[in-house]
């Protein structure tokens, strides 16, 4: 028997109905646990540290700076994390925006101080038309995406992202296309895509995103992940968002299943000495 500890979302990062949305798949996984005979203990980040003593395995969904620093330092003691720090800090968009990953194509995007004295000229920006993200980590809100028509509305957003400690943000070009939303299990294991709207163009299968959503992931060393694409009228993927462990709420039974039976991977012998825990201590400033 194996402990085991799962670490919840911040209330910050889990707004509305998403902080349940959450807290269901942590919980789900740590049943599925259980019931296969490890012993599972959930917390929140603030009781972790006491909760986490003897485990050989912690899943975790936090994004804090607090919480990312207690993972680093546990992965160093040969704990084995999912998914790692240093993994969740690069999901945050300003970092994404710097990223390659490898043939997956991402929109042209533009990272943007929030602060009013840092932004330089707004109009040679040409916000128009373009998405403006929140680029920070921590925060997590409906209200951090927004699709801009003039430089008022985007210096309006900007104004808001400031006032509630958003740092920086993010002007992405808009995509045309059908918008893919997707939930990954390691690199070639459980995935669970829906599109939205109406199809448009070639017909669109699990083949077409699945590649190119692992490639994604696998970029970042991300172990269970989501996030969006657009498939182009020409069948080209485009990378808009990845995200480090989302609810799963579309495909809640399976997506646990599968990351339960993941976890249990991770616990072997062999798998976590071919991943062995990296040094890089994660920065409190994401």
């Amino acid at each position: 028997m194996s402990r085991c500890l799962g670490i919840y979302r911040e209330a910050a990062c889990s707004p509305g109905h998403h902080r349940d949305n959450d807290a269901a798949i942590l919980e789900l996984v740590a049943s599925m646990l259980e019931q296969n005979g490890h012993s599972v203990a959930l917390a929140d980040v603030d009781a972790a540290a006491r909760a986490g003593r003897g485990a050989s395995l912690v899943f975790s969904m936090s994004r804090s700076p607090a919480g990312l620093e207690l993972l680093a330092d546990w992965m160093r003691e040969g704990i084995i994390v999912v998914n790692r720090p240093e993994a969740v800090i690069e999901t945050a968009r300003s970092r994404l925006a710097w990223r390659a990953f490898g043939t997956v194509t991402l929109p042209p995007t533009r990272v943007v101080p929030t602060a009013r004295a840092l932004r330089g000229d707004l109009t040679a920006m040409s916000p128009e038309g373009r998405w403006l993200k929140g680029g920070d980590l921590y925060a997590s809100r409906r209200e951090d995406v927004h699709r801009v028509d003039s430089v008022r509305a985007f210096e309006r957003v900007l104004d808001d992202f400031d006032r509630r400690g958003i740092a920086t943000a993010v002007l992405q070009d808009h995509v045309d296309g059908r918008e893919i939303k997707f939930y990954a299990v390691g690199g070639d294991g459980f995935f669970h895509w829906l599109a939205s709207g109406h199809a448009a163009g070639r017909t669109i299968s699990a083949g077409d995103v699945q590649p190119k959503s692992a490639q994604a992931g696998a970029a970042l060393a991300l172990e269970i992940f989501g996030g969006d694409v657009i498939v182009r009228r020409d069948g080209a993927i485009v990378l808009i968002d990845l995200n480090d462990w989302p609810s799963f709420a579309p495909c809640l039974e399976s997506g646990a299943r599968a990351i339960a039976a993941y976890l249990e991977a991770r616990l072997g012998d062999g798998y976590a000495a071919a991943l062995p825990a990296r040094s890089t201590t994660p920065s409190p400033s994401v």
